[in-house]
């Protein structure tokens, strides 16, 4: 159970080290506006965006993978071991401290992803798609239609959902997934607007 346990908690944190020091490649613009009716959007094109508009959201965008890509491209959490990495490591750990997400924040995240997952699970792909931005909900409910049992087998391989950093608009965290050598976290995202906390994608 020990082992188990450390080595949860070398997922949680190595994952923020990935984040810090391979930023450029994780991030990417994501455009956020408020129409007349005061609706938050999201979109990762710039031609989605009304004119006038300038980008107000940097977060990582892990979604411009599709989400048929199998589990087994994503990267994998390795072990840290020269001056280098740890160097990395702590500027993870305080990066962690420095949003550490509260526990009301945790309960909310965490019952989104099981809205969505127990939907796919049972086949409500509308109850699944909600759990999602605007903006992204046509994607994730065309993978769903075409691909409803990788859909179920993938939800279903998630041990749980682990949340990392939480700042006013977005949170990051993981899903995590056990596997014959180790447990390996698969990034996903959060994004609040004017309807609370949606996933942006994962």
């Amino acid at each position: 159970m020990k082992k188990i346990c450390v080595s949860v908690l070398n997922v949680l944190c190595l994952t923020l080290i990935f984040t810090v020091s391979d930023c450029s490649l994780l991030f990417a613009e994501i455009y956020q506006w408020t129409d007349a009716n005061g609706t938050i959007h999201f979109s990762d094109s710039p031609a989605n965006l009304p004119k006038g508009k300038k980008p107000l959201v940097r977060m990582d965008d892990t979604s411009n993978i599709p989400p048929s890509t199998p589990l087994r491209s994503r990267s994998r959490i390795a072990p840290q071991k020269n001056v280098q990495e740890r160097h990395a490591r702590e500027r993870a750990e305080k990066a962690i401290e420095d949003h550490k997400p509260d526990p009301e924040t945790v309960v909310t995240l965490q019952r989104i992803w099981r809205t969505m997952a127990n939907a796919i699970v049972r086949g409500d792909i509308e109850t699944a798609v909600q759990q999602f931005v605007p903006g992204m909900q046509d994607r994730y409910r065309a993978w769903m239609n075409d691909s409803p049992q990788e859909a179920v087998a993938r939800i279903k391989e998630i041990i749980r959902l682990e949340v990392y950093t939480v700042t006013d608009d977005m949170a990051q965290a993981g899903a995590l997934r056990k596997e014959p050598d180790g447990i390996f976290a698969y990034p996903v995202n959060f994004a609040k607007g004017s309807n609370g906390w949606k996933i942006y994608g994962f």
